[in-house]
């Protein structure tokens, strides 16, 4: 599982935009691209989606790698497979922050495919888990906007100008490869004699 994280870590120190078109090129550019960058990320995600499915043959309840493994598969374009290991998270015995994370995710894919309606209640889910969390706040108020529900997106902004202070956010830790039931796997091995 560690070595999933680390991978997908280095893959993400190579761009600042992992979730976006990080495989773009202005045209004419193509020529000019140097293709390292670009091929050390595909590498370091294909190597941590091979660490997190070894996760996954030795622990098939192992919800935190099944997570990862759907945002490594859904950054790295195998959305639908990526849709498959979040809705296991989704449907299962997951804790409150895996299934933030998880609708967070799926909302991701619904707008990466254009899908406004989907990722409108992908990302309400998530804002319904832990309506305190910004970046489900600000995901939902931006898809309501975009699937033209302005009422919605209204009363959200005005939500969030109005709150003062917002609680922990798990997309916070997660973005930087935690979350709790990582955490207390480690802190249970660590603690092995």
């Amino acid at each position: 599982m560690m070595q999933g994280v680390l991978r997908e870590l280095a893959a993400r120190s190579e761009t600042a935009d992992l979730r976006g078109d990080w495989r773009a090129t202005r045209p004419g550019e193509q020529d000019q691209l140097d293709r390292r960058p670009i091929t050390r990320i595909e590498t370091g995600l294909a190597a941590a989606t091979v660490a997190y499915q070894r996760a996954l043959d030795l622990d098939p309840s192992l919800l935190s790698a099944r997570l990862r493994l759907g945002w490594v598969l859904a950054v790295n374009s195998s959305r639908d497979t990526a849709r498959e290991h979040l809705a296991v998270v989704v449907n299962g015995e997951a804790s409150a922050e895996q299934r933030y994370l998880a609708y967070l995710i799926l909302g991701g894919l619904a707008d990466q495919d254009s899908q406004p309606e989907h990722a409108l209640e992908a990302y309400g889910a998530a804002h319904a888990v832990h309506p305190r969390a910004q970046t489900a706040h600000i995901a939902f108020m931006r898809a309501a906007e975009e699937a033209g529900d302005v009422a919605l997106a209204r009363r959200l902004f005005t939500e969030y100008g109005a709150t003062s202070s917002w609680g922990e956010d798990p997309w916070w830790t997660f973005s930087v490869g935690l979350d709790s039931e990582l955490a207390a796997w480690l802190h249970a091995d660590a603690s092995q004699p």
